[in-house]
């Protein structure tokens, strides 16, 4: 078939040297900065905050206690975790 993609013609297409596929270079060559990835983990979060606020919303008792209570724990050690991600930067 005229045209057709054969594995001679897809083999040496490129001969300029590249980043290697699986290094960081060829996957992002350009990473986001500190400050977007603070923002990007504020929000995740602020997200998984509230679905484990969602999810202790079917709970009742003591277990609806203990649930809003780990959840809000985990909202206190991502906070910190991205305060430390500031001073780490500074």
């Amino acid at each position: 078939m005229p045209g057709a993609i054969t594995p001679a013609r897809t083999r040496n297409r490129s001969k300029t040297p590249t980043a290697h596929r699986n290094s960081p270079a060829a996957i992002n060559p350009n990473p986001p900065s500190d400050s977007h990835a603070r923002k990007v983990a504020e929000e995740k979060v602020k997200a998984t905050y509230e679905v484990a606020k969602e999810k202790c919303d079917d709970q009742k008792g003591d277990a609806k206690a203990a649930c809003v209570k780990q959840a809000k724990a985990d909202e206190a050690q991502g906070k910190a975790d991205i305060k430390a991600m500031k001073k780490k930067t500074m």
